[in-house]
């Protein structure tokens, strides 16, 4: 039997929560739908994981089933689906990190997330709302792991006779118009290209913390064909400049593929693969939120081109600035009264002062698999 502890999130077609299993603590989210909905998303979700398996990079379906919903003070039927417990999304990390991800991180999450489309795909399935929010960190000796979930809009790209879908370019647009490939704005069925081009959008936001089409203050029933048109008139030279012409390459290659092609996957890797060896940077699962994680200064002295791309130059004025904060704040710390500085010396001796600095850190270690229940991505992804 499975627990519900907390709410972690809500919408207008159901909930999670953080729960765990009666008898072994087990850690688990659970998703619930009402079944009164019109549309029935998780219903599609739990083929999705079906299909899936228990593939890498993937949280596991632990459980399904229909139950009352006395969590929601109500009394009507709902869909129940049971699944892993992952860590912060690339979304939670993105914003705790001041929108500001480094080359480094990118160009390891890109390895991992187009392996994760590869999977999907080889699956016979498309997501179709790929974004930050839906790509999550592992816990524990995965937490340098990149998952994939959320497969509400996703769907099969083959049929039942393992042929490909028929060409279609009236359906309703699904995704997420900031990260939406241009097909899908022009209400073309997407395929697996889309899934791609979605990810290139992703990768390019990391680095610059925006896309040119971003914050347009139009009605939401335009917004579609609106931020479509931008991204057709914006070449793909503006959309990466200042960035590794890696990222350029990429856009151009998944732009190209027709609509059942198969992409190379392998090719698409190896692109960012060759950049992190051009940059003398190591895959070694280590990312800007790592506490081992070096600071950008030191990552941009080992780099195998004393030639920097706009980027690289951004990125080390940021750490100037961050270490003129530092020196600034060292500063005044020397300027402490000698009386306070015994005061603080004393409880040092005494001990108090270390061991609450045990408890406090012992209460944040406790409370870090409740954080992510706290954090709601509430930013503006729907523009």
């Amino acid at each position: 039997m499975w627990i519900v502890d907390s709410k972690i999130a809500s919408g207008g077609f159901g909930s999670v929560y953080k729960g765990h299993h009666m008898e072994t603590d087990e850690i688990v989210a659970i998703k619930t739908e009402k079944k009164k909905n019109k549309i029935n998303y998780l219903d599609k979700e739990i083929v999705i994981y079906r299909a899936i398996g228990e593939s890498e990079g993937f949280p596991r379906l632990r459980w399904t089933g229909r139950t009352k919903c006395p969590i929601e003070g109500e009394d009507d039927e709902c869909m129940v689906m049971v699944i892993d417990f992952l860590g912060l999304s690339l979304s939670d990390l993105f914003y705790k990190n001041k929108k500001s991800f480094s080359l480094k991180t990118v160009l390891l999450l890109a390895d991992q997330m187009i392996d994760r489309l590869e999977t999907l795909h080889k699956r016979n399935v498309v997501h179709r709302d790929i974004k930050p929010g839906n790509f999550v960190m592992g816990t524990g000796g995965n937490a340098s792991k990149v998952y994939l979930l959320d497969f509400g809009l996703a769907h099969l790209y083959r049929n039942s006779d393992n042929k490909h879908i028929p060409y279609d370019d009236n359906v309703p647009f699904r995704g997420t118009h900031r990260y939406a490939s241009i097909n899908a704005h022009d209400k073309i069925e997407q395929t697996r290209r889309d899934d791609l081009e979605s990810l290139g959008y992703v990768l390019i936001y990391f680095l610059k913390g925006s896309l040119p089409w971003q914050n347009q203050n139009v009605d939401r029933n335009k917004r579609r064909v609106i931020i479509g048109e931008l991204k057709k008139k914006t070449s793909i030279a503006e959309i990466t400049c200042g960035l590794p012409s890696v990222f350029e390459e990429y856009l151009k290659v998944v732009r190209l593929l027709q609509f059942d092609d198969k992409p190379d996957y392998k090719r698409l890797k190896e692109l960012f693969r060759k950049c992190l060896a051009d940059h003398n940077y190591l895959n070694d699962g280590i990312y800007d939120w790592s506490q081992e994680a070096e600071p950008p200064s030191k990552r941009l002295t080992r780099r195998s081109s004393t030639k920097k791309t706009e980027f690289e130059e951004t990125e080390a004025k940021k750490q100037m600035k961050k270490n003129t904060k530092k020196r600034k704040k060292s500063l005044s710390e020397e300027e402490v009264p000698k009386k306070q500085k015994q005061k603080m010396a004393k409880k040092d001796d005494s001990g108090r002062t270390s061991r609450r600095s045990s408890v406090v850190s012992n209460a944040r270690a406790s409370f870090g698999s409740v954080a992510v229940c706290e954090v709601i991505e509430i930013s503006d992804d729907s523009k």
